[in-house]
């Protein structure tokens, strides 16, 4: 049991665990993107999903 946590393959625990943390990441990230602006949010924000507010009024 002792043979099977060599090294190489500790590096390979480590490498697979930094790649699906940042593909969780990363997901969560342009799913927090696509997501609307609360109504309650400043006018900046609402800005940024239509072009300028002033523009919509």
């Amino acid at each position: 049991m002792t043979d099977l946590l060599t090294p190489p393959f500790f590096d390979l625990l480590i490498v697979l665990s930094l790649a699906l943390g940042a593909l969780l990441a990363g997901r969560r990230f342009l799913r927090d993107l696509r997501k609307p602006p609360p109504a309650d949010a400043p006018a900046w924000t609402r800005e940024t999903q239509r072009g300028r507010a002033e523009d919509h009024a």
